[in-house]
Formats: C-alpha cells, structure tokens, sequence
C-alpha cells in the first residue's frame, strides 16, 4: 500500500512564489536540501512528496501546506 503522498497544485505559481523571494530553483533547493532534480520532478508532476518533503517547502517557503500542495 502506498503512503500518503502531495503534489504541487499550481507549479508555475510555486516557481513564482520561488523567485519572489529572491531565490533560483537550485538555491531554494540546497536551502531545503531537496536535490534540484527532485524539485523538477515536483514541478513537472511527475514526482510526488513525501509529507515530510512537503512541509519542509511549505515552511521554508512561510505557507500552509494545503496552500501549495494537493494529496
């Protein structure tokens, strides 16, 4: 059985959300620690998050998790 996993609900809103503040997709990902092939995964949908990936982005990124991600 597969766990409980999230994807991005609007991933040009989350590369958005990304650059407002300041950040490239490969600086943002070693904040994280999320490796930036993960991170286009997410982006492109065809990676799915852990919950512990999603809140991790979420608070790096100041947001509720159902505010980004969808189950």
């Amino acid at each position: 059985m597969m766990g409980t996993t999230f994807k991005i609900k609007n991933p040009d809103k989350f590369v958005e959300k990304i650059a407002l503040r300041g950040d490239t997709l490969r600086s943002f990902s070693r904040r994280t620690g999320i490796s930036e092939t993960a991170f286009n995964k997410y982006i492109n949908q065809s990676g799915r998050l852990r919950p512990t990936t999603a809140k991790k982005i979420a608070d790096e990124l100041h947001e509720k998790i159902d505010d980004i991600f969808l189950l």
